[in-house]
C-alpha cells in the first residue's frame, strides 16, 4: 500500500472509513488480547476506583491480586498507574458502565474503544494529509487504519497508544484549520493519556507564530500552554489527596532499566550500578540534543508540515534510545505521523518505522512467547 502510494497519487474512494471501521471492530471482537496483559492492567485500574474505592495512583495491581481480583491476578504489577488521569477516567467509566458484568465484558469494551480510536486516528490523519497532498489523503487513512501494527496493538491488544495518537492528530488537524483552542485542548487530552504527545506542543506553537508573524504572540502562546495542560492538571487534582503522578512511571522505568542493565552487565562482566549511572545520562542528553536540533529545524524550515516529520523522527528516537524496553506498540507514535506526508524525508522515516515495527513485533510475539 505504501509503495503504491509512492508511485501514484490516485485517491482510493469514499469507502475508506467504512473499510477501516469494519476491520477494526472485527479485530476487536475476534482477536484475543493474548500478546500483552496491559489491557488487563487498564481494567484493573478502573476496577480499583469503581469497585474497591482505591486510587490507582496510591495502590498497585499487585494489591488487587492480593484480594483475588481477576484483573490483578492476570497483571499483578507492583507499581501504581503509569498513565495519565484522562485514561484512568475513561477506563473507570467503562468499568462503571459494565460493573454488573464480569471482566470479559470490560476487556471487550476497552478493545472497542481502541477500535473506535483507530478509526478516529485514520480520519484525523486524512484531514491533515489533505493540506499537503489531497490525492493521497484516503491512502494515508488506510495506511493507518489497515496497518497491521495498529490493528494488532490497537483493537487487538487494546493498547491506549492509538487513542493518544488519535486525539493528537485531531488536535493537529484543528490547529491547521485555524481552530487552535479546540486543537490544543484535544492535544491536552492526548497528554492526559500518555505524556509523550506533550513534545509536539512547542512545535505547534512555533508553527502558529510563524503563520501569524505580524500578530501578538504572547497571549496565544499562554493560551496554548494552558489548554494543553488543563486536562492533566485537573485530572490529577481529582486524586490530589493521594497522588504521586510520577511514582508508577518511575518504578516501572527503574525496573526496566535494571533488568536491561543487569543483563548487559553480566554479559560484559561489569558492575551493574556503575553501568546504570554511566548509561542513563548520555541517553537523556542525546534525546535533549535531538529535540533541540529538531526544534531549530521546525523554526527555520519553510517546508509546510516539516514539524510532522520532525515529530516522527523524535518519537522514533524516543523509542529506540529513551525507552529501556522498546515495545512494538510504541512504534505507533512515529508511524502514525510519518505517513501524513509523502516527500522523500517522510519516506525514509516511514521505511524505518516499517523495519523496526516488524522486528519488534516478531521479537515479542515469537521470542518472548518462548
Amino acid at each position: 500500500m505504501l509503495v503504491a502510494g509512492y508511485r501514484s497519487a490516485t485517491d482510493l474512494g469514499r469507502f475508506t472509513v467504512r473499510v477501516v471501521g469494519g476491520m477494526a471492530i472485527g479485530v476487536a471482537i475476534l482477536f484475543p488480547p493474548s500478546l500483552s496483559s496491559d489491557i488487563y492492567a487498564y481494567a484493573g485500574w478502573g476496577r480499583m476506583l469503581v469497585m474497591h474505592g482505591w486510587s490507582p495512583y496510591a495502590h498497585t495491581l499487585a494489591s488487587l491480586a492480593d484480594i483475588n481480583d481477576p484483573a490483578g491476578l492476570i497483571a499483578p504489577v507492583a507499581a501504581t498507574s503509569t498513565h495519565g488521569p484522562v485514561w484512568i477516567a475513561l477506563v473507570s467509566a467503562a468499568v462503571a458502565l459494565l460493573s454488573g458484568g464480569d471482566l470479559w465484558w470490560q476487556i471487550l469494551a476497552l478493545k472497542v474503544v481502541a477500535a473506535l480510536a483507530l478509526v478516529a486516528a485514520a480520519v484525523g490523519a486524512r484531514e491533515i494529509a489533505r493540506s499537503y497532498d489531497l490525492g493521497r489523503s484516503n491512502l494515508t487513512a488506510l495506511a493507518i487504519g489497515l496497518n497491521p501494527l495498529f490493528l494488532i496493538e490497537g483493537p487487538g491488544n487494546g493498547h491506549n497508544d492509538v487513542l493518544m495518537i488519535a486525539l493528537m492528530l485531531a488536535g493537529i488537524a484543528l490547529c491547521q484549520k485555524e481552530r487552535p483552542r479546540a486543537g490544543y485542548l484535544l492535544v491536552g487530552l492526548s497528554i492526559g493519556i500518555k505524556f509523550v504527545s506533550a513534545a509536539i506542543v512547542p512545535w505547534l506553537i512555533l508553527v502558529q507564530i510563524r503563520r501569524h508573524r505580524r500578530e501578538p504572540w504572547l497571549a496565544p502562546v499562554v493560551l496554548a500552554v494552558v489548554l494543553s495542560l488543563t486536562p492533566t492538571v485537573l485530572g490529577y487534582l481529582a486524586f490530589s489527596a493521594q497522588t504521586n503522578p510520577l511514582a508508577g512511571i518511575g518504578t516501572v522505568f527503574a525496573r526496566q532499566v535494571g533488568a536491561v542493565e543487569t543483563t548487559a552487565a553480566v554479559a560484559a562482566g561489569t558492575n551493574q550500578s556503575t553501568s546504570s549511572r554511566s548509561g542513563a545520562l548520555p541517553r537523556m542528553s542525546l534525546l535533549l540534543a535531538v529535540y533541540a536540533a529538531l526544534t531549530l529545524m521546525v523554526w527555520r524550515s519553510a517546508v509546510p508540515g516539516r514539524y510532522l516529520s520532525c515529530w516522527a523522527l523524535f518519537s522514533l528516537t524516543l523509542v529506540v534510545i529513551g525507552a529501556p524496553v522498546p515495545f512494538a506498540w510504541y512504534m505507533i507514535w512515529p508511524f502514525s505521523v510519518a505517513v501524513l506526508r509523502w516527500d522523500k524525508y517522510a519516506r525514509v522515516v516511514t521505511a524505518t518505522c516499517v523495519v523496526l515495527s516488524v522486528f519488534l513485533l516478531a521479537q515479542y510475539t515469537l521470542l518472548y512467547a518462548r
